[in-house]
């Protein structure tokens, strides 16, 4: 696997209460792999085939622009922007394709600080999932002595994330941020049963698209001083989290 990125930054702060950055990235990203099986039982000769579906190059180009601004109005900060990502996966060997995704990301975060102690965080956005290349290719799970099937057809999972969080701070270190949110998801990305060409009485593992879900939860995280055991500037960090899926 081979794998080359290239990113350039820009940021403006030329305009009052604003600070306004600009991101261009592009990558390559390629994965060129084989797999053989060998059968072998007692008394029948031993067979050496290709594995289906094993035997796939995969090469992911993906360019992605973001530009955002963060806006100062005293106790209230906006930061919001949007970005464009657009890739395109081939496949040869085995399956020979070619796809080509667009995907627009707006992204906005509220802040409200009314003192230093405490601060409102009410944020919304659309992120898009980066393919795991190893994904298109059979490989095998030897703890299960199975086959997972490498799915040349899976599309990136892109989720709607909306959160609201309220963080409160006391002492010199001790802090307690108490988080809600929900997410929608298109294409989740889980595991599914296959069929093989070639193969139409055997089933098979692959990473694929199920659907459409969402998630919904509580979080809670906290950090506490432990200056009072005599341990300067020592913290203990604490979290946790309920959710639920659909």
């Amino acid at each position: 696997i081979s794998e080359a990125i290239a990113r350039i930054e820009f940021n403006w702060a030329g305009w009052g209460n604003h600070a306004v950055q600009f991101n261009l990235e592009g990558a390559l990203n390629i994965l060129d792999k084989a797999l053989v099986q060998i059968t072998h039982r007692p008394d029948i000769p031993t067979v050496t085939e290709p594995g289906p579906g094993g035997n796939v190059k995969v090469k992911e180009k993906r360019g992605d622009f973001i530009t955002k601004d963060t806006w100062s109005m005293g106790n209230v900060t906006l930061d919001y922007g949007v970005g464009v990502e657009i890739s395109n996966l081939s496949t040869t060997g085995d399956t020979v394709q070619s796809r080509t995704f667009t995907f627009v990301k707006p992204e906005s975060l509220l802040t409200w600080s009314p003192n230093s102690r405490m601060q409102t965080r009410f944020g919304a956005r659309r992120d898009v999932s980066q393919l795991n290349l190893d994904d298109f290719v059979s490989t095998t799970v030897l703890q299960d002595n199975d086959l997972t099937v490498g799915n040349p057809d899976l599309k990136p999972q892109v989720t709607w994330v909306f959160d609201l969080s309220q963080e409160f701070r006391f002492g010199e270190l001790g802090v307690v941020t108490l988080s809600g949110y929900y997410h929608s998801i298109n294409d989740v990305i889980d595991l599914l049963p296959i069929k093989v060409a070639g193969r139409p009485d055997e089933f098979f593992e692959a990473v694929g698209n199920i659907g459409d879900g969402n998630r919904v939860g509580l979080k809670v995280e906290s950090t506490f001083s432990l200056e009072w055991m005599h341990l300067a500037g020592a913290r203990l960090p604490v979290q946790e989290e309920c959710n639920g899926t659909g």
